[in-house]
């Protein structure tokens, strides 16, 4: 006899919400640790990177992006053992 394993698919590493205002996206990234910094990045075309303010939590806000438009969004973490490799990039259309 065999368990099942009732808690359901995991949390994702990386995940994009559109914000409650036009123009806005909530990016939300897996946490490894409380000394970490995130750095986060979103792109028009998916060669040309902007950067944004990195922060201390896995969670941040990018408000301001011309809408309707096409935003290609992605993360990294740098914690205690260096800086990690960019998450796998998701492309929403912000409105």
């Amino acid at each position: 006899m065999s368990a099942k394993d009732n808690r359901g698919p995991g949390r994702a590493d990386f995940a994009v919400r559109l914000g409650r205002v036009s123009g806005t996206v909530v990016l939300i990234g897996r946490s490894i640790g409380r000394k970490a910094t995130y750095e986060w990045n979103y792109s028009l075309d998916g060669k040309h990177w902007t950067s944004v303010e990195p922060t201390h939590d896995a969670e941040t806000t990018i408000s301001g992006l011309a809408a309707p438009a096409r935003y290609s969004f992605r993360f990294r973490a740098r914690g205690a053992g260096g800086l990690g490799a960019w998450s796998r990039v998701i492309t929403v259309l912000v409105v």
